[in-house]
């Protein structure tokens, strides 16, 4: 098993890969894939489940939709939607707040976060997650949006320098097919 950034593959293109016959079962934030079902933006809203409790009752609620859209556009079936860890900002600039992301280039981690962090005044930029670390480090970005593992498993922590977590947008579940 490889993970798609690992094999140079757009997160975009995993189901579609996957409605090929290219993969036997795959993985991918749903956020990458709403140009192709959008449908499945349904899962990743900000503010929706601030617990594992509220994720998991927010993908019981959606399991129904999300089978049916990757039934219908992608020729498989949900294995099961499983909630990311906590979603977090990793930054290059001191913030205490959402107030502080005032002005700053954030990269979201789909078009919802882009909006939710837009509507803060900040700048939603999108950035592949495997580009995330040398933004942050040139300054393309001053911060970035992922969940807690997944920053830390990449290294965004080697390369930020302050932490948030995003409390009302903390557990994002994501379909497995």
């Amino acid at each position: 098993m490889t993970t798609f950034d690992q094999m140079g593959i757009p997160g975009s293109d995993v189901y579609r890969y996957l409605g090929d016959g290219v993969f036997d079962v795959g993985i991918t934030v749903a956020d990458y894939t709403v140009s192709d079902a959008p449908e499945l933006e349904g899962l990743d809203l900000p503010m929706m489940a601030p617990t594992a409790e509220e994720a998991q009752q927010v993908a019981e609620a959606f399991r129904p939709l999300a089978e049916s859209t990757m039934n219908k556009r992608f020729n498989s079936h949900v294995l099961a939607i499983v909630p990311y860890p906590a979603q977090v900002l990793f930054c290059n600039t001191p913030i205490e707040g959402l107030d502080d992301l005032q002005d700053k280039k954030v990269r979201a981690s789909g078009r919802s976060t882009g909006e939710f962090i837009e509507a803060l005044g900040a700048q939603s930029l999108n950035i592949a997650f495997n580009e995330v670390p040398g933004s942050l480090e040139r300054g393309v970005i001053d911060c970035a949006v992922t969940g807690s593992l997944s920053g830390y498993s990449a290294g965004w922590h080697e390369v930020s320098s302050h932490l948030m977590p995003l409390r009302g947008r903390a557990w994002a579940p994501r379909p497995r097919p």
